[in-house]
Parts: structure tokens; C-alpha cells; sequence
């Protein structure tokens, strides 16, 4: 994946919510196996958004999207 690309973009995910969706859970349980997530250093993966029309359209998670994300 390149940095610029969003989980939107036909370089990604190519708008595939539900692999997106199964990458972040896998993060989020890779990380919390570590030493830092067993040893309660980390507190949270945050993923971003911003409005369109700023360079970001890409990257935009929706509304039912984030309630999904908020389950993680």
C-alpha cells in the first residue's frame, strides 16, 4: 500500500469495507499481543477522516462505517 492511498482508493482496498474492517481488527489484536499491549502501554488505534474537498476523500469512513469501527 502507498501512504497516500486510502482504504477508497483502487490502490487499496478499493472501497472493500469488509477487508478493511478485517486489517484493523488484526491490528488491533496484533497489538494488543505485544509487549506494550500486555503490558497496557497502548490504549487505543485511531484512524483518521477529514472532509471532502481536502485531498482526504479517500480515506473517509462513514457513519455506519464508524459504528462498525467503534465495535473494534
Amino acid at each position: 500500500m502507498l501512504p497516500g492511498d486510502g482504504w477508497l482508493s483502487e490502490k487499496c482496498y478499493n472501497g472493500d469495507f469488509t477487508r478493511y474492517f478485517g486489517d484493523m481488527r488484526k491490528f488491533n489484536v496484533l497489538t494488543a499481543d505485544s509487549v506494550p499491549g500486555r503490558e497496557g502501554r497502548v490504549i487505543d488505534a485511531q484512524l483518521f477522516t477529514c472532509g471532502q474537498g481536502t485531498g482526504w476523500e479517500k480515506f473517509q469512513i462513514r457513519d455506519a462505517q464508524m459504528q462498525q469501527m467503534r465495535a473494534l
